[in-house]
């Protein structure tokens, strides 16, 4: 069994909604920002389809300093296929009801993310495949794999109050504590 790397995120000041930067016609699950406009380092949690439509919008702001934890070895998220059943190769529970010839109950006008169509030739109701292959697509049309930090699970996000320690960057046992100043969840 290899080694798993783990993150124990915390979320510094006050919390509000960020939403006004994604504006994509989906919701982001949960979201936190603090409200200076300064320089800002943002975690996504999530590689899938709506983790890089948060990447993509979050990357055109200079001011955010951005970091994507994906459980996985790639990106796509749910939409990854692995024939492993049972466990993955660091042990961790496989939650995922994808198989290799899952096609969509949704039409890909409705998948599709702002500026990116799905090619003509996709089939209106998608193939596992091809909507792997769409969030491949953008992620490298907009470059941010850069931003995307492969097979780290992140255990646990909590705010950070007046009186917690200094948690940056510090190791906890297999863990990393990180503070950030927003978190995004993006995890299907």
């Amino acid at each position: 069994m290899r080694s798993q790397r783990c993150f124990l995120l915390t979320v510094k000041t006050k919390i509000y909604d960020l939403s006004y930067v994604i504006t994509e016609s989906r919701t982001i699950t949960l979201t936190y920002i603090c409200h200076k406009m300064d320089e800002k380092k943002v975690a996504v949690i999530g590689a899938g389809i709506m983790g890089i439509s948060a990447l993509r919008r979050l990357s055109e702001n200079k001011k955010f300093l951005l970091t994507c934890f994906e459980r996985n070895y790639d990106l796509g998220g749910l939409w990854l296929y692995t024939d492993q059943t049972e466990k993955d190769v660091y042990g961790r529970k496989i939650n995922s009801a994808m198989y290799r010839n899952l096609q969509t109950n949704r039409p890909k006008q409705l998948m599709q993310l702002e500026g990116f169509p799905i090619d003509e030739e996709c089939p209106t109701f998608p193939t596992q495949r091809d909507v792997l292959d769409y969030i491949r697509k953008v992620a490298d049309q907009c470059n941010i794999r850069k931003y995307i930090k492969f097979n780290i699970e992140v255990q646990s996000v909590k705010p950070v109050s007046e009186n917690t320690q200094d948690t940056n960057n510090r190791k906890k046992n297999d863990s990393h504590v990180e503070e950030f100043d927003a978190v995004i969840v993006c995890n299907g």
